[in-house]
């Protein structure tokens, strides 16, 4: 059953204004979306909400219908006593499920942030650690009647799956190819220090992050730098350059980097629309910003 949106109680309607209506309305319902969530019709949500009860084809049918309507609604007692415009009984105290649900969420994620720093220590594997603490925050919010399959599936985008596990595919084909070690070179046969093999990683993360994501962007360069493409004293500085660019240069496009990715689908679906020009206009002030910002503090620690 689609869940009804849990707004707080409005006040009681005007005196020529339906309060079947003004249910709806305070949910932010049309009358198509009320009749579907009824299974009604939507000219007999529309007599409801008029009073024209002689219209259904007996005084049963309009009773029936007026409690599928409410119940659709999601309208209880203390909601029906306000908009009738009589006294509301008092509330018993009940508990906040989402409170309780967002305590072990957070515990969960404090957890998961433990497990990062500490398989990071070990060198573990972090995308065991990940897949691990995702599903285990899934199965408590399962456990809990939170999650269904219609949310997973309003809120889950197999398209960007398959998007960067084929971008993955391209950075070990190219990482096969032997291609890494020379494009790494490349970007840095002009660093002759530490300071300028930061910049050099920095500026070259950035561009390659921009064209084809910030994860695989960063493997390539780790991957190059690791094969030889960089000299041995200055592997550390263009490494840290690196990461500083793969982390900040996305900020540039709304493809560099996954969570931005991700960050648009979600807003998108909650009717914000961030158009791809809006993005380039702000990236275009925060992205250089950050970048020459990062490159001062990189170089100047490893002067």
């Amino acid at each position: 059953m689609e869940t009804v949106r849990t707004l707080e109680v409005a006040p009681a309607p005007a005196a020529d204004e339906s309060p079947l209506a003004h249910a709806r309305l305070h949910r932010q319902l049309t009358v198509d979306e009320a009749a579907r969530r009824a299974g009604l019709e939507p000219d007999e949500v529309q007599w409801l909400e008029e009073g024209r009860l002689y219209r259904f084809p007996s005084p049963d049918r309009a009773l029936l219908a007026t409690v599928l309507y409410a119940t659709a609604l999601g309208i209880d007692r203390f909601e029906a006593c306000e908009l009738a415009g009589i006294p509301t009984p008092p509330r018993p105290f009940v508990s906040n499920p989402w409170r309780r649900l967002g305590a072990v969420g957070a515990i969960g994620l404090a957890v998961l942030a433990a497990a990062y720093l500490i398989g990071s220590a070990l060198l573990w594997p972090l995308g065991v650690v990940a897949a691990t603490g995702g599903t285990g925050l899934m199965a408590i919010a399962a456990l809990r009647g939170r999650v269904s399959r219609e949310h997973v599936r309003a809120h889950v985008s197999p398209t960007l799956f398959i998007y960067v596990g084929a971008l993955f595919v391209l950075v070990r084909a190219v990482q096969d190819a032997g291609v890494t070690g020379a494009l790494v070179a490349g970007a840095a046969s002009h660093a002759s220090s530490a300071s300028s093999a930061a910049i050099s990683g920095l500026l070259g993360s950035s561009v390659l992050s921009n064209l084809v994501n910030n994860l695989p962007g960063v493997l390539v360069f780790i991957s190059g730098a690791q094969a030889g493409g960089v000299q041995l004293g200055l592997r550390e500085p263009f490494l840290f350059g690196a990461l500083a660019g793969a982390d900040l240069g996305p900020n540039l496009t709304p493809v560099g980097a996954l969570s931005t990715m991700l960050w648009l689908v979600i807003v998108r679906r909650r009717g914000i629309e961030v158009s791809t020009w809006d993005f380039l206009r702000l990236g275009a002030v925060v992205a250089p910003l950050t970048l020459i910002a990062a490159g001062l503090l990189i170089g100047a620690s490893f002067r």
